[in-house]
């Protein structure tokens, strides 16, 4: 639904939102290989995906920007799904220029709090597609251009926290990066993170099935990822990615056997 002429807040909105979706991309483009150094250079945690797994990020940019042209249309101003999401996921772009500025640094403290910050912004996101979704349908370039984009990025990221965590740990010297400490500490991390998944998904089940199917999706790419990674070499690991994924699975079967709620009377189309 729009909202009369759009204001000079909502023309900076759209800037930043396409600046820094694209700035986003480029930055970790251009520090990738120092990014690389700094991971293979330290201590490898348990919990860590294969190497193929980190391809997504290649989708989720390739998504944020088609987002970020999108949103910057000029008829898209005052669309509301847009006034809500686009400060958070400007946000979320922003942290992930911070978190390719801090890892090449060695700042690893600082890149865990930005990541940390990157899964707010897009859980403040979701949560607000979802709010929309209830109050009027969205449109299908809504859910294309919104929804899809940020379904694999809140997805990613949901799992990226738990794998940083433990490597954190591991920096710290809370654990080492072997030992039964270590592996437990991992295998609870990731229950964690499927727990916070099952979560999510239940949270926005009044939104589009693509978000919450592409969420999910991306979760079960991580997990098979470290399943990959780790298999006959950490068998507890293994384990727990694989009893992680059980609360994300039951969540989208139930979420799917649910009625939809009716949208609210009296909003119009984005």
């Amino acid at each position: 639904m729009d909202r009369g002429a759009p204001a000079t807040s909502d023309r900076i909105r759209q800037v930043v939102v396409a600046v820094l979706a694209i700035a986003q991309a480029v930055v970790t483009t251009v520090t990738g290989a120092r990014i690389r150094e700094q991971v293979d250079g330290g201590q490898r945690s348990p919990v860590e995906p294969a190497a193929w797994a980190f391809a997504i990020w290649g989708l989720i940019f390739a998504l944020c920007i088609g987002y970020g042209v999108w949103q910057a249309r000029p008829s898209a101003a005052t669309a509301s799904l847009l006034r809500r999401v686009g400060w958070p996921t400007a946000g979320a772009f922003l942290t992930i220029v911070g978190w390719s500025l801090a890892v090449p640094l060695g700042l690893f403290w600082l890149a865990q709090l930005v990541l940390l910050a990157t899964w707010a912004f897009l859980a403040v996101a979701a949560f607000r597609l979802a709010d929309e979704a209830v109050r009027r349908p969205l449109s299908a370039a809504e859910q294309w251009c919104v929804a899809l984009p940020l379904a694999p990025f809140f997805g990613w990221v949901t799992a990226a926290n738990g794998v940083s965590l433990h490597g954190q740990a591991i920096d710290l010297g809370v654990v080492g990066p072997e030992g039964l400490a270590s592996r437990l500490l991992g295998a609870t991390l990731l229950l964690a993170a499927g727990a916070v998944a099952a979560y999510i998904v239940v949270r926005t089940r009044v939104g589009p099935p693509l978000f919450c199917g592409i969420y999910s999706a991306t979760i079960g790419w991580a997990i098979v990822g470290i399943v990959v990674a780790q298999w006959g070499v950490e068998p507890l690991i293994v384990a727990a990615a694989v009893v992680a994924a059980v609360p994300t699975m039951v969540a989208v079967v139930r979420v799917g056997s649910l009625p939809q709620p009716p949208p609210a009377q009296g909003t119009g189309a984005a």
